[in-house]
């Protein structure tokens, strides 16, 4: 009887030590199942207040470039028809100043251009989507008909390869910087 309870004892022992060590191993497992939980949660934290700094900076950039003196000069000049004319009343020096000072809010705009094949019509009008105008003012800025102030966007949407997604061009071009 001895030798039967014995190995009967031995066989409670080793299912004890297997049980623990399951218990242990059902823990560990929980313990690691919490921890990815709790880094995924840290993770998409850390991604939404990423999402919001993105945002106040895309903001404060706006804020700066429509503060500028050339961007008060240009707003004004697209609230009025001057009769008559036969040119845009943005000047060469306009546009110089106009794409310094995008340069200067937007440091990386001048090279994420470059990697379009764009006319130097595109690119003005790819400056000019930064002042948020409407389609009038942007036709009194460029001297061109509103219809063609249309197919201008069309012709840089595609160029930009925007065609067709549900997405404005202002926030194209801030988001691919």
């Amino acid at each position: 009887g001895d030798a039967k309870t014995a190995v009967f004892s031995a066989g409670i022992w080793h299912f004890r030590c297997d049980l623990v060590w399951r218990r242990s191993k059902k823990d560990e497992l929980l313990n690691i199942s919490y921890s990815r939980a709790k880094l995924e949660e840290r993770y998409e934290r850390t991604k939404q207040e990423e999402k919001s700094i993105i945002q106040r900076i895309a903001e404060q950039r706006n804020n700066l470039f429509l503060s500028s003196m050339i961007a008060r000069k240009v707003i004004k000049l697209s609230q009025k028809v001057i009769p008559g004319t036969t040119k845009s009343p943005l000047s060469e020096k306009y546009w110089r100043d106009i794409i310094t000072q995008a340069n200067e809010v937007y440091p990386s705009l001048e090279k994420k251009f470059s990697e379009f094949n764009m006319t130097l019509a595109d690119l003005r009008y790819c400056y000019l989507v930064l002042f948020h105008l409407d389609t009038i003012s942007e036709a009194i800025l460029l001297n061109i008909q509103p219809d063609s102030v249309n197919k201008r966007r069309q012709r840089v949407r595609q160029k930009l390869g925007i065609i067709g997604e549900e997405l404005d061009l202002y926030t194209y071009i801030i988001n691919m910087m």
